[in-house]
């Protein structure tokens, strides 16, 4: 396998003003990944071609879903359930008992966070 170069690029001010954030639709854009793994996804979704490129495509999570099932997802309380759960442990206590009493439902595996 060929080793990955990275070339330096130089922009003008203009360009570095420039921020194109009104031309960007981000509705359509896929979360290939990070680091080799997604380099090596865009490597095999750039030679792909046809029914496995679209194959490929549709595995990727969307970019506005990427952040789902994520341990850092903030939810905002109503002010009168905010009375009653002082924190987010108050809160993680009482739905993981909730999915327990709920049929058909597997609770998740936790994590160990050290």
């Amino acid at each position: 396998m060929n080793k990955i170069v990275h070339k330096s690029v130089r922009f003008s001010p203009a360009e570095m003003a420039d921020d194109g954030s009104d031309e960007i639709d981000f509705c359509r854009t896929r979360f290939v990944g990070r680091g080799r793994a997604g380099i090596e996804m865009a490597r095999r979704i750039s030679q792909a071609r046809g029914a496995e490129k679209r194959k490929l495509i549709e595995s990727l999570p969307r970019f506005e879903d990427r952040g789902s099932g994520n341990a850092d997802t903030n939810v905002r309380l109503e002010p009168d359930v905010a009375t009653v759960f002082k924190n987010g442990a108050a809160v993680n206590k009482i739905l993981r008992a909730l999915i327990q009493t709920m049929p058909g439902i597997e609770p998740a595996k936790r994590r160990k966070i050290a």
